[in-house]
């Protein structure tokens, strides 16, 4: 019997043992604890940054998209209405008005056969379209008929749209003639487009520019 007593004696201490040892492994000290927050919340932070310029990413490529639709846009309706710059169905000369910011001209836009008073200019940040038709009789261009429509947005302030040139010049490199601007001696008229169309604080241009020759007034 004393044999047998030593046996379990010696036994009970060892499952004790084990079972304070698998207590121990199952919890978590304060430092991991920590570290693990920390890492969590670095992780969490960079997720969000992520996120973020992603989103920006993609806004301020679907404005320079929009941006650059515009411009073709516009240009592509421009272009051919200065090549066909023509009198007015009044008598009046086929430009009106040349500054960097405004063009009004007189153009068949709609080729109905009659000519309306057409009208470019920068209002703000916009590049807007005026056309008048003419009314009454005699035929005239009343300003108080005059509709307008928004071409392009964003258009970079201070920019110089409308560009001049006279029968001398070859190229856009040519020299323009000079402010203020006699509209008898434009031949050739060159648009510059460039719009920014970026976030506050990082802007983001777009633009485009082309030339077009007043056949009418090519060789006067």
């Amino acid at each position: 019997m004393k044999k047998q007593f030593k046996k379990t004696k010696s036994f009970r201490p060892a499952l004790h043992v084990a079972r304070y040892t698998l207590r121990d492994s199952q919890g978590f000290t304060l430092i991991e604890i920590v570290i693990a927050m920390a890492i969590t919340t670095m992780m969490g932070i960079f997720f969000v940054r992520l996120a973020r310029d992603t989103t920006d990413s993609t806004l301020r490529f679907n404005s320079q998209l929009l941006a650059q639709q515009q411009i073709e846009q516009t240009l592509a309706l421009l272009v051919p209405e200065i090549r066909s710059i023509s009198q007015g169905i009044d008598g009046s000369y086929p430009i009106s008005q040349a500054t960097t910011s405004t063009f009004q001209f007189y153009a068949d836009v709609d080729r109905n056969g009659t000519f309306d008073k057409v009208r470019y200019f920068l209002s703000g940040n916009e590049l807007q379209k005026g056309i008048i038709k003419p009314t009454g009789s005699p035929l005239s261009y009343p300003t108080s008929g005059e509709a307008t429509t928004t071409l392009v947005h964003g258009i970079v302030p201070g920019a110089q749209i409308f560009t001049y040139y006279g029968s001398g010049a070859t190229s856009s490199a040519s020299t323009a003639l000079p402010s203020p601007v006699d509209v008898l001696s434009i031949k050739t008229v060159k648009v510059t487009l460039v719009v920014d169309q970026g976030l506050p604080g990082k802007p983001s241009f777009a633009g485009a520019e082309t030339s077009a020759t007043i056949r009418n007034l090519r060789y006067k």
